[in-house]
Parts: structure tokens; sequence; C-alpha cells
């Protein structure tokens, strides 16, 4: 005899990307049963506001300066340069948090970043 039952699996913290996973049921007897659990991280259409010197917050930039970027969606998580390991090799990191920043072509380094704030 089948008992009707309801599964709820409820996740504090979900990633920025889609991602799969299963779920396996196991019964006392009988075999298993899997389930296959799609999520689709929702598109977040970023807007910069303003651009502006780290040092101030003027909007004339000069060269050799920290530059904020303002705005909306910027990045899923509010992180700092503390915790890249690439100063464990002693270069500043150009990504954190899977954000990045480029001047020129070239990559910036990036000190912070927020969903209204990206600093490099």
């Amino acid at each position: 005899m089948n008992t009707p039952a309801t599964l709820s699996v409820s996740i504090a913290s979900l990633p920025a990307q889609s991602s799969t996973g299963t779920v396996t049921i196991q019964p006392a007897s009988g075999t298993n049963a899997v389930i296959t659990v799609s999520y689709n991280a929702p598109t977040s259409t970023v807007s910069v506001t303003q651009v502006l010197s780290g040092a101030g917050e003027a909007s004339i930039i000069s060269q050799y300066e920290w530059v904020e970027l303002k705005g909306t969606n910027l990045s899923q998580v509010t992180q700092d340069w503390s915790t890249q390991t690439t100063f464990q090799q002693d270069q500043l990191p150009t990504s954190v948090a899977g954000v990045s920043a480029t001047v020129n072509n070239k990559p910036a380094f990036v000190e912070y970043v927020s969903p209204a704030q990206v600093t490099f």
C-alpha cells in the first residue's frame, strides 16, 4: 500500500548561479526514490548610477586612485579583499566574490564589493 507523503526542503543560502541536485529517499523496504531538484537563479539587472573617486567621492578620477561604482545588483554579497587567497601569494586580488573590473582592458585590483558598491 502506498501512503502519500509531503517532503519539504529548505535551503538557507542559494548560490548566484543555477544548479541541479538530487534527493534520494530510502524507505525501510522497497526501492529508493530519486528526485531531481533544480534551482534557477533569478536574473538581476546590474545598474551603475555613479562612478566616483574613492578619495572623497568626487566625480573626477585621477590616475592610480581608487574608484567607487555605486548602483544596484553589483554583487550578490558584501565582502572585502581580506578573504582572498592571492594575498598569500603577495598579489592584490583582481576579483572579490566573483566581481572583477578592468581599466583600459587591464584587470584592476578589487578591494570591496556589495550589492550597492564596488571599489577598485
